[in-house]
């Protein structure tokens, strides 16, 4: 990451790459709240194995750069100006409303309880 924040980059884009690194440390904390012995263990029927949960994320987060990688070069080929808007995006409404859905899936504690 720090090759891509040593270029000048928008406020916004910064303030992703950095929730982008927080979200990912916080699963790695987890992940190690889980014993290596376990990790391969399927905690319920139809349930996904640690491993299987971070080969998801990991090709999520490929595929969403790829689509916000099209999304910009197609609206920079379609004439869109730069954004001037530098206000942060984790205090807008939109990203309010998305916290609940996602916290209590994404906890340490959610993570702690499938190691016992």
């Amino acid at each position: 990451m720090a090759d891509v924040k040593a270029a000048a980059l928008h406020p916004r884009i910064e303030e992703l790459l950095e929730h982008l690194e927080e979200t990912r440390a916080a699963l790695l904390d987890a992940v190690q709240h889980v014993g290596r012995d376990r990790r391969d263990e399927r905690p319920g029927d139809g349930r996904w194995t640690v491993g299987e949960v971070l080969d998801h994320v990991s090709r999520v987060e490929a595929g969403y750069a790829r689509l916000l990688t099209k999304r910009v070069s197609d609206a920079r080929a379609k004439g869109l100006s730069r954004e001037t808007e530098t206000s942060s995006m984790r205090d807008s409404p939109r990203s309010r409303s998305a916290a609940p859905r996602c916290a209590p899936r994404c906890s340490t504690r959610t993570a702690s309880r499938s190691a016992r």
